[in-house]
């Protein structure tokens, strides 16, 4: 709906008192900001390292530079940045599965969180790292891990309209009725974003709660 659309719309409700439509606009409003604000601030914080430090070049993907820094500290690997992020969820992020098959090799946790409880699939599904995410799944990661807004792998592919990436997630074993801190599951984050084909995706799962409802009694529909 436009500006001037809703502008209308709201004088028209208060002309003839009708609020409750007026209510259920600016629920849908709230609710579609929450949802891009918390979209900005995940990419924002997924971009968020020191500048020419090792975490760095592991999100541009430099392997030979990396490995010999491993070779000389093995330790490296475990080491967190102010995020609380592995150098495994820099590769990740970046989209480099040879440096991720290499930290994990060293020893960095498949499943390590980062402060927002992310887990390196997480990361790299919500940035459309589809080789990344194929590797991950290999390796054993948690497909239903959820971070601290209750989001799942599947929530951002679905969100963010990566098809390859749920189709693998779902494929591996994702639930596909999993909820977030809002009560929402990945077909109600798909189709608030207007991805029909994740929808029909989705709806070939047998399992899925077609009318599950979020907090706000909101069903996908």
């Amino acid at each position: 709906m436009s500006d001037c659309l809703s502008l209308s719309f709201i004088l028209i409700c208060c002309c003839f008192h009708e609020l409750h439509f007026l209510s259920d606009l600016i629920n849908k409003h709230i609710k579609y900001l929450f949802v891009c604000v918390v979209e900005v601030q995940c990419t924002v914080h997924h971009l968020t390292m020191s500048i020419n430090s090792i975490y760095e070049v592991a999100y541009k993907g430099d392997f030979n530079q990396i490995k010999v820094k491993v070779d000389e500290n093995v330790s490296l690997v475990k080491t967190t940045d102010e995020n609380g992020r592995l150098l495994l969820h820099w590769a990740a992020i970046g989209g480099n599965e040879n440096l991720v098959d290499f930290l994990i090799d060293n020893g960095s946790a498949i499943n390590s969180i980062d402060d927002t409880n992310s887990s390196a699939l997480t990361l790299a599904a919500s940035a459309g790292r589809l080789p990344v995410v194929k590797l991950l799944i290999d390796r054993g990661a948690d497909v239903n891990h959820q971070n601290n807004r209750g989001q799942s792998s599947l929530h951002y592919a679905c969100s963010k309209g990566h098809f390859e990436i749920a189709k693998l997630l779902i494929e591996a074993g994702a639930n596909v009725n999993k909820t977030d801190n809002l009560k929402a599951t990945p077909l109600h984050r798909a189709a608030a974003q207007g991805r029909s084909n994740i929808v029909e995706l989705l709806l070939q799962s047998p399992a899925l709660e077609i009318d599950a409802q979020d907090c706000t009694g909101s069903s996908p529909l």
